[in-house]
């Protein structure tokens, strides 16, 4: 079997083993570990290319959630994911500014996992009430604060070529959100979900710091509930477990207990589509 031949089969079992809630990890794994091997080199042609960049999310959240590093994140790799970045040939072009938003924002995620391990270790250290080097603070501040404005500029210019949603009553009843966010395109409320997700991940990251806490944590509060209320619309139908699988996980790390419980029946509706819709990754 090609290399191509098997990151085809692998992309195609994260639709699958849906009882399994490590498949997903398992396979996104193997991808990872396929592509890095090869190197960016061997992803120059159109086939590869277009493999690398179908993938890319992926990777980058299988990184997040296993603790591994994101190769990604290597100089050889931005440089090839940079030179992918290209104007989309469409003739609406809102539609092509949009393309290239998105692929932008894939390229500053690269560098997200390095700052949430180390949000992450930070926040064990204070619960063990370990000490904690001014090093891993400063790195932290300068990386997380850099890679929050940029992510906010983008999500600017997405804010100006993408309608909000619409806020209406939920169409199931729903013991919390009583209203919902609703949007005429699912992958454009996918998109701002995970615009919020980031910020989210990066804010809570930079709490960890004692930097701007007041203000993130009540702002994280309000893009959690923001990405909650999206999940009736944007997690439906066959893809939907993919559209909302990365922005709903980040929105567990800051929510109570009640919340967690209606996560937990939001997954359990998709999980039987989309194999890394399952909450059994989940920490408890």
């Amino acid at each position: 079997m090609s290399p191509a031949d098997e990151g085809c089969v692998a992309r195609k079992k994260l639709f699958a083993g849906t009882t399994n809630a490590n498949s997903w990890m398992k396979h996104a794994a193997g991808v990872s570990w396929l592509m890095q091997q090869r190197g960016p080199e061997a992803h120059r042609d159109s086939w590869d290319c277009n493999m690398l960049r179908s993938f890319q999310a992926i990777t980058i959240m299988n990184s997040i959630f296993s603790g591994v590093p994101c190769f990604l994140a290597g100089k050889p790799w931005q440089t090839l994911l940079q030179a992918n970045i290209t104007d989309t040939k469409h003739p609406d072009a809102a539609i092509a500014a949009l393309h290239t938003i998105h692929d932008q924002y894939l390229l500053l995620l690269t560098h997200l996992p390095d700052i949430i391990h180390r949000g992450y270790s930070l926040r064990a250290l204070k619960h063990q009430s370990l000490p904690i080097t001014p090093s891993q603070v400063s790195i932290l501040v300068q990386r997380g604060t850099r890679l929050h404005s940029q992510i906010t500029a983008l999500f600017t210019r997405f804010n100006t070529l993408s309608p909000p949603p619409l806020e209406i009553p939920s169409l199931r009843p729903d013991p919390i959100y009583h209203t919902i966010l609703w949007y005429n395109n699912p992958w454009h409320g996918a998109l701002r979900m995970s615009f919020w997700a980031t910020l989210l991940a990066l804010q809570e990251s930079l709490v960890q710091c004692n930097h701007n806490a007041v203000e993130y944590s009540q702002g994280n509060t309000q893009l959690a509930g923001d990405i909650l209320r999206s999940v009736e619309c944007v997690g439906t139908g066959v893809m939907g477990g993919y559209r909302v699988g990365y922005p709903v996980r980040i929105a567990w790390e800051v929510v109570d207990e009640r919340t967690r419980g209606w996560i937990k029946g939001a997954l359990e509706r998709m999980e039987g589509t989309y194999a890394a819709a399952g909450y059994g990754t989940y920490p408890g």
